[in-house]
């Protein structure tokens, strides 16, 4: 686990501009320094993954770009990406799927991303209200 003055690398892969802001600002109102990285569809999202060997954690949207599901991304990023990733969304049953297939997690809702991501990253206990649990 990283020191909680580093930076944490995230890779979110959602393809919502709106959804992706309102991420930034959460993210950036904590005190441990996140550095996002965006990706709308399954191709972007790959290619961060091979360019950025570092990255902390995968946010995982159940619905991209061009009619593509997250699901796809999941099987493919998982034969080379090992870390953490969280599912991030609307639905609870394709965060099941999502989880199903490779995530770590489910995140009860899009407006508990943020603390999951925390949790996740900082080894705080798991709670109900933020995650999806079986």
């Amino acid at each position: 686990m990283k020191d909680h003055a580093c930076s944490f690398k995230v890779l979110v892969v959602e393809d919502s501009d709106m959804v992706c802001e309102a991420y930034r600002q959460q993210l950036n109102s904590f005190d441990e320094s996140y550095e996002l990285i965006f990706a709308k569809d399954i191709r972007s999202g790959m290619n961060m993954l091979e360019l950025h060997s570092d990255i902390d954690l995968v946010v995982v949207d159940g619905l991209l770009e061009d009619n593509e599901i997250g699901e796809d991304f999941v099987k493919l990023a998982r034969k080379r990406y090992h870390g953490k990733m969280l599912a991030a969304s609307s639905g609870p049953a394709m965060n099941e799927e999502l989880v199903r297939l490779g995530c770590t997690y489910a995140a009860r809702n899009k407006f508990s991303v943020t603390k999951c991501v925390q949790a996740m990253l900082l080894g705080r206990p798991i709670e109900k209200d933020f995650f999806q649990l079986p």
